[in-house]
């Protein structure tokens, strides 16, 4: 049985003449507990859902206190104890938000960022340093309903990149395909002959943001996105021309020259998680910074020459490859002392 909570505002005579509380009263107590959360964790408004979600337990204390299914019913004991500043900031049947553009939110990190200056950063610090801020850039979500970290970090400078340490839930291309592909030729050629200014730009501007190269890369997006495949291989086949001048450019992207099928996977889910029609992002630079991401996570591969020599033996790395006589395979073999002998073919 839920406990009663009288508020003794309600036996006050007057407005200026409040009763004495007993310390010990659970409303209080709880009142208090909820001005000391609402200044550490300052909302530019809130309401019952807000406390449930960023103070699950002190909510459902309120509420058994007060009686209320769902937290719904009269706050008012609770928040008639708060200063005048949090009262006017409640607003039971909504917040009072202003609803901020990505770019704006992205400021914010910034500005953040460069306050605390992290030596890394992930969701979970921006939610303690910011809880506000965390809030509001966790609406940013893909088709899947998955927070789209990669495109709000994405449009912060390459400065911050190495810095940041998430996991995002691994994605699978396919879950992203339309759920009927066709083949239509006609189509693609149409669309690059109307942004044919767009694909020179695309492959000889200094600038690879340009806005009529953008307009050329959406247009071919929007066609592979409603299902035309062929357009996704023929945007990936320009696109990699200008990947290939950013493995030369960049040092971090270096790592797709031996592994040129991983830039081309990263681009393809570009593709398919651009917003063509509503996204105030360039795709060059998402792409750009997609691949810049993904590249942190894979192995440096360094060529080494068969020639080499291996140590004052006056042997090279050929000399080591042999037919196991045992199983067949071809393989290195470490050392002649490791392998009896290098067994020939």
């Amino acid at each position: 049985m839920a406990l009663q909570y009288i508020n003794p505002f309600d036996n006050a005579k007057s407005a200026d003449v409040l009763p004495i509380k007993s310390e010990h009263d659970p409303g209080v107590r709880l009142a208090r507990e909820l001005a000391s959360f609402l200044k550490r964790n300052p909302p530019e408004s809130f309401n019952p859902r807000w406390l449930y979600d960023n103070n699950k337990s002190l909510y459902t204390r309120i509420k058994r206190l007060l009686g209320l299914k769902q937290g719904r019913g009269d706050w008012e004991p609770i928040i008639s104890q708060l200063d005048q500043r949090w009262r006017e900031m409640w607003h039971l049947k909504g917040l009072n938000t202003k609803k901020l553009t990505l770019q704006e939110n992205v400021a914010e990190l910034r500005e953040l960022l460069i306050k605390h200056n992290p030596t890394l950063f992930s969701p979970r610090w921006i939610e303690k340093t910011d809880n506000r801020l965390y809030r509001r850039l966790v609406n940013y979500r893909d088709k899947e309903g998955v927070v789209d970290w990669g495109m709000i970090v994405g449009e912060l400078e390459d400065e911050w990149l190495p810095r940041w340490k998430h996991a995002p839930p691994r994605k699978k291309l396919e879950d992203y395909l339309p759920k009927e592909q066709y083949t239509d030729t006609k189509e693609i050629d149409d669309a690059i002959k109307a942004h044919n200014n767009g694909l020179v730009n695309l492959l000889i501007a200094e600038d690879f943001a340009d806005k009529e190269a953008d307009e050329f890369c959406r247009a071919l997006i929007r066609l592979a996105q409603k299902g035309n495949k062929d357009a996704t291989e023929r945007l990936l086949d320009q696109v990699m021309i200008v990947v290939q001048e950013w493995m030369d450019e960049y040092e971090d992207m270096a790592v797709y020259k031996n592994n040129t099928r991983a830039a081309r996977d990263t681009i393809s889910r570009c593709v398919y998680y651009f917003e063509s029609e509503n996204s105030t992002s360039r795709f060059m630079p998402y792409v750009l910074k997609s691949l810049r991401l993904k590249a942190k996570g894979m192995q440096k591969q360094i060529p080494k020459s068969l020639d080499q020599n291996l140590g004052d033996s006056g042997k090279n790395q050929y000399d080591q490859i042999g037919r196991d006589p045992e199983t067949g395979e071809v393989r290195i073999f470490a050392s002649a002392g490791r392998s009896k002998q290098r067994p020939s073919y």
